[in-house]
């Protein structure tokens, strides 16, 4: 993924090339189906076990790179029950075929070896394939450009290749600092963790890491060497346990999504269904950002994708909890729908893996399932946090409550969790506009904030009241907290809103002018030529938090739960123990309407 996706796009490097040297064994189901997304044609394939991306591509005539270019997990190789999107290609017959061929790397074939062999700089060699550093595998296909734009003679990246090579077959316990290396991505390299590294190296503790600098690369620990497979397969406990994460840590992380399946996918499906698929593309598109960023941080992840169909089908779950990956995994997020969870719910229990419920709430099942992880959150939420709201110490709280008795409900909600005594408003709509204004003067203070908590939400209330609290509240520090349905009225001027510093709790909100989201909008963009809609931001969300949690504290991390939060760009993350059984998600954003028409998020 990374930069070098937008490097491939640009320079148009990659074609519809034949690979000599890889076999062709297992026979690939070309679907017939196609969805289009953002305009563009797609076919969506799961892969089957003894597939490789060459066969693959070959069977839909399109380029590896092509698929690569929409599936950016695929750089970590092909798995199978992987559910990827490959694009239609028109014109397969007028393709360049001059642009580059494929190699197919033999047992004892280095990369600088092959960049010899074709006449092309090692470091160009290792940017137009996706490599990290210059260590290649056998049967590893690379494509070779014929672009003499990009095939310059840059001598100094070959003698860079040439000494990294020299080193990496050498057998002494040293290395050699290159450009764009980290103490992350050294001590991945020889199995070690990085304080290893420095304490073999004290100087790095007061020079840092420098090119050139030669290291001493200490014996791997036997924990190293064998340990860690040990340690992400122990049964998880219950409490937060030190972790120390360690470079060659590879955590196994699968998404259980409901891409539909064939029926789903057929243009000729209800608009209904083809915007589902859309939603949930887009969820796993954001999860995949988040995973890039956290490799950006030294964080290695084996990412395994299963498609359970519509999440309706109790077959289609069974089949989809065989896949061996599952057995492996340190963390499941999915299914989406609540009619999928109860069955996985299970799994993850038995085989104690944290399991994250994305979009369904299903608090009953939280309650009796240990690993399971709700992350929208319950009705009732925004209602208890109105309540920490009003009990604030600074300034002076008035509770405004419709005296007709509308929305009585929402009114005994939230005395019944308040009990304690606040001064009240009792407000009718439609009173003579004098006689309520000095009603609400009365209730101000001076020289401290005015807190007025609505508990109404009918429009026509809301609207006269506000008017009103406009003119009466001239001079004086107000705010007002709202009900997140108030979002959905059309017919309050928005000078009432930002004049009253307007407050609401709502289950998600995207602040679009914070640095986190605009980053996160410009990668979407550049990876997938689309923008976000609310899927792609949760599953954004939902992916860093808990590989995030996983780094810092490791797989069993679950115990942890309580201690962290997270702001996020769309849900904020605050979990609390559902009696004996799992978490739920107990946050929500605090939106505020503020001078110059802008809405921001406090929290």
């Amino acid at each position: 993924m990374r930069y070098l996706f937008t490097f491939l796009l640009v320079n148009a490097l990659f074609i519809n090339t034949p690979v000599v040297g890889q076999s062709d064994s297992v026979q690939v189901k070309v679907s017939k189906d196609k969805v289009k997304i953002s305009g563009k044609l797609y076919y969506i394939h799961t892969v089957r076990s003894g597939e490789t991306l060459y066969n693959i591509a070959r069977a839909y005539q399109v380029a590896q790179a092509a698929i690569i270019e929409n599936n950016p997990e695929l750089y970590q190789g092909v798995k199978a029950g992987n559910t990827i999107k490959i694009p239609v290609v028109q014109e397969l017959k007028n393709s360049n075929k001059n642009k580059g061929v494929f190699h197919i790397v033999k047992k004892g074939e280095t990369l600088y070896g092959i960049s010899k062999q074709y006449n092309i700089p090692t470091e160009t060699l290792a940017k137009i394939n996706l490599l990290t550093d210059y260590n290649v595998k056998e049967n590893q296909s690379l494509f070779i450009s014929n672009d003499e734009t990009i095939r310059k003679n840059h001598k100094a990246a070959d003698a860079l290749a040439a000494s990294n090579e020299t080193r990496l077959t050498s057998s002494d316990a040293g290395h050699e600092v290159l450009p764009k290396e980290t103490l992350t991505s050294i001590s991945k390299k020889y199995a070690i963790t990085i304080d290893e590294l420095v304490d073999a190296n004290p100087f790095l503790k007061d020079e840092g890491l420098k090119i050139g600098q030669k290291l001493t690369i200490p014996a791997p620990s036997a924990q190293n060497r064998g340990g860690e497979a040990a340690q992400i397969g122990e049964k998880h406990s219950k409490d937060c346990p030190s972790y120390t994460y360690k470079a060659s840590t590879a955590f196994n992380v699968v998404m259980m999504l409901p891409f539909g399946g064939e029926a789903s996918v057929d243009t000729s499906a209800k608009s209904a269904a083809s915007g589902r698929f859309e939603d949930i593309l887009q969820y796993y598109e954001g999860a995949l950002i988040a995973i890039d960023s956290l490799k950006n941080k030294g964080v290695s992840v084996n990412l395994t994708v299963i498609d359970t169909k519509s999440d309706k089908e109790p077959n289609a779950i069974a089949q989809a909890l065989k896949n061996p990956a599952l057995k492996e995994a340190n963390l499941i997020i999915g299914p989406v729908y609540p009619e999928a969870i109860p069955m996985v719910a299970k799994y993850a229990d038995s085989h104690k893996i944290p399991m994250v419920s994305p979009l369904a709430t299903t608090e009953s099942l939280v309650r009796n399932n240990d690993y399971l992880i709700q992350i929208a959150t319950e009705a009732d939420v925004l209602t208890k946090l109105s309540v920490e709201y009003a009990k604030k110490d600074e300034g002076k709280t008035i509770l405004v409550v419709p005296s007709d008795g509308s929305d009585a409900k929402l009114v005994k909600e939230f005395k019944a969790m308040f009990k304690e005594k606040l001064p009240e408003l009792s407000y009718r709509q439609g009173n003579n506009a004098a006689s309520q204004r000095e009603a609400l003067r009365g209730k101000l203070a001076e020289g401290k904030k005015n807190r007025f908590v609505v508990l109404s939400n009918n429009e026509v209330f809301v609207l006269d009241f506000l008017q009103n609290l406009t003119t009466a509240s001239k001079g004086y520090d107000v705010e007002v907290l709202g009900t997140q349905r108030w979002l959905k009225f059309n017919s309050i001027d928005m000078a009432y809103l930002h004049g009253s510093n307007v407050q609401m709790y709502v289950h998600n909100y995207v602040d679009y002018n914070v640095e986190s989201t605009k980053s996160f909008v410009r990668s979407f963009r550049r990876y997938y030529k689309a923008d976000p809609n609310n899927y792609a931001f949760r599953g954004f969300d939902v992916a860093y938090f808990f590989i995030e949690a996983l780094r810092k504290h490791g797989p069993d991390f679950i115990g942890c739960l309580p201690k962290l939060s997270g702001k996020n760009i769309h849900t904020p993350f605050r979990f609390a123990k559902e009696g004996d059984g799992g978490y739920l998600n107990t946050d929500a954003a605090l939106i505020k309407h503020i001078e110059g028409y802008k809405v921001v998020r406090l929290k």
